[in-house]
């Protein structure tokens, strides 16, 4: 069993500045995807979520960030918050990070949150993302459930992008864990009803739940299929992606991520811009799949 979602896709080459992302053309490999056949997608996405997800490592995660916090917000529960922010910001997320533990800190009108990223799953449910919250007015922390990858997502993007093994897919899913942590709280205050997360190549879609989980349902490329795709300024608004694992979260990849969440939300409601994301999710075939099949259909005839 490997380390939790251990996988890395390498350090990038490009740099993209995050402040310009918004205006900076889509830089996404557009090249034509190795065929795969869906069944055998579908088989080596579930194969490679027993390798990509370690129940044990995920609660080991959980376990360091508890014993990190606990003593942090037990010996600061009279600093001003100010105080309580530096400390946080200079030593606790440094050394969580070190440790190869996604780690931001919060600011909410009542509290400041450290927020610690851990991810479990199975090859029947797919992929989960969870939060531990540690806050420096409440001295027991929580945990909340972000994200859920489908197997069925997680196949659509190992077929369009033409690979049958986890690190082919490696930066598509770090980005849409991360993002997700980031984009719950604008899908819960904006009343998304579908969610789309762009990555490097694609988009994940998806649905919110009832108890504001982002459901990501399937995956599709823009730009391959032949036809416009109504996420493609979704895609221009969030620019390149420059996420590379969970687990080695570069300061590129920090700085991104705070500049994209301060962007998108000084420019108004997400869901004004996009109005898709407030209407229900209805998954469709699109122009690739439907040729696959037509395809198989007269290989048998």
């Amino acid at each position: 069993m490997t380390d939790n979602l251990d996988i890395s896709g390498g350090a990038r080459a490009d740099r993209c500045s995050p402040e310009s992302a918004a205006e900076t053309s889509l830089q996404r490999d557009l090249r034509p995807a190795a065929y795969i056949d869906p069944r055998v997608a579908d088989g080596a996405a579930r194969a490679s979520l027993d390798r990509m997800v370690d129940p044990i490592f995920a609660y080991r995660s959980l376990r360091k960030a508890k014993n990190v916090m606990a003593p942090v917000v037990a010996s600061m529960r009279s600093v001003t918050r100010r105080e309580f922010r530096r400390h946080v910001e200079r030593r606790v997320i440094p050394m969580l990070m070190k440790q190869r533990i996604y780690a931001r800190l919060v600011e909410t009108p009542a509290a400041l949150e450290l927020r610690t990223l851990t991810v479990y799953g199975n090859s029947t449910e797919g992929m989960r993302s969870l939060e531990h919250v540690s806050s420096n007015v409440l001295p027991v922390p929580w945990i909340v459930e972000i994200a859920l990858i489908r197997p069925h997502a997680l196949a659509r993007c190992m077929q369009r992008n033409g690979v049958t093994d986890k690190s082919g897919i490696a930066r598509e899913v770090s980005a849409a864990m991360v993002l997700c942590s980031h984009l719950a709280p604008i899908a819960a205050t904006e009343q998304w009803k579908q969610v789309a997360v762009p990555t490097e190549n694609g988009v994940f879609l998806g649905f919110v739940d009832n108890d504001r989980l982002l459901v990501l349902s399937t995956y599709i490329r823009p730009g391959q299929n032949d036809r416009e795709s109504r996420w493609d300024d979704l895609l221009r608004e969030f620019g390149p992606v420059p996420i590379n694992s969970v687990l080695s979260m570069s300061n590129e990849s920090v700085e991104f991520c705070e500049a994209l969440t301060r962007r998108l939300t000084a420019a108004g409601p997400l869901a004004d811009r996009f109005p898709a994301l407030r209407q229900p999710y209805r998954p469709r075939r699109d122009a690739q799949e439907i040729r696959w099949a037509a395809a198989r259909d007269a290989s048998q005839v």
